[in-house]
């Protein structure tokens, strides 16, 4: 990926254009390629950025599972993480929600 970017601001250095955008676009395109990444808001209970699309693709990759009903059981272990977390027993909070998701479907079979 390093010389797909350098070979992109290289030729458009070499047009002229030394714009700080460039860097931006190229930035802006990769972070367009991987998707919005997916969060859990405590306050709410809920999963940010998880679409009907994902869902629909975890029911394919799973589909003897009820994907609907894990992402409570989810919601509920991830609220119950966070009130151990706070009372200083355990930090078990996941970083990457994606791989949290497919690891606990994938062990729920």
């Amino acid at each position: 990926m390093r010389n797909r970017t350098r070979n992109r601001l290289g030729t458009d250095l070499e047009r002229g254009n030394t714009n700080k955008n460039v860097l931006k676009n190229v930035n802006n395109e990769k972070k367009e390629k991987k998707g919005k990444k997916i969060s859990f808001n405590f306050k709410t209970g809920l999963f940010n950025n998880l679409t009907i699309e994902q869902m629909e693709e975890y029911e394919k990759k799973y589909p003897d599972i009820d994907v609907y009903e894990e992402e409570k059981k989810m919601t509920d272990w991830l609220i119950g993480e966070k009130v151990k977390k706070d009372n200083g027993q355990s930090n078990k909070i996941p970083k990457n929600f994606s791989r949290f998701i497919n690891n606990w479907l994938r062990r729920s079979k």
